[in-house]
């Protein structure tokens, strides 16, 4: 995972080595969680932006400037431009749909990546994403993320097989 390491061209994300983009979705607005750590209390940074889907990661762009929450410290550290997490550490994702109204949302737990932007979740601790959708359509964008993490999943197991293998010989 990591805040703001994001390299762009035209506002699109340029993507990693062997990776595909699998869904794009506009007017995304993402709310991060950042759990209370060594480095600075809990805090939570909103933005409004673009979400793209690859075969590797989850990536957020931001439209305009980051957005603290009200009664919270702005951490400028933490201003959101970009935010990329790896299939890989994603520990969760939940399709949520409200009772009465309410627009349908996604939310995620994950842990950070060392030198990644954020505050190291350590033993037991996740950060959290919850994801609005203008467009709807919520619940396939939800199925083709699962899909796309299960994917990368079975590759990175596929790959580590294959490696202790090549050590065997």
């Amino acid at each position: 995972m990591a805040l703001n390491w994001v390299q762009l061209e035209s506002g699109r994300p340029i993507a990693l080595p062997n990776e595909t983009f699998v869904h794009q979705s506009e007017k995304v607005k993402l709310s991060l969680s950042i759990p209370p750590s060594l480095e600075g209390p809990k805090r939570t940074v909103n933005g409004l932006g673009s979400l793209f889907i690859t075969n590797q990661r989850l990536v957020f762009v931001q439209d305009g400037s980051a957005i603290v929450t009200p009664g919270e410290p702005a951490v400028s550290s933490y201003a959101l431009r970009t935010l990329a997490v790896p299939h890989t550490n994603v520990l969760s994702t939940a399709f949520n749909q409200p009772m009465f109204f309410g627009a349908n949302s996604i939310s995620m737990s994950f842990v950070s990546t060392p030198g990644g932007g954020l505050p190291s979740t350590g033993r037991n601790a996740h950060l959290d994403v919850t994801l609005d959708f203008a467009e709807g359509k919520v619940h396939e964008i939800w199925k083709t993320l699962e899909q796309a993490r299960k994917k990368a999943g079975t590759a990175i197991a596929d790959e580590t097989w294959q490696r202790n293998q090549l050590r065997k010989i």
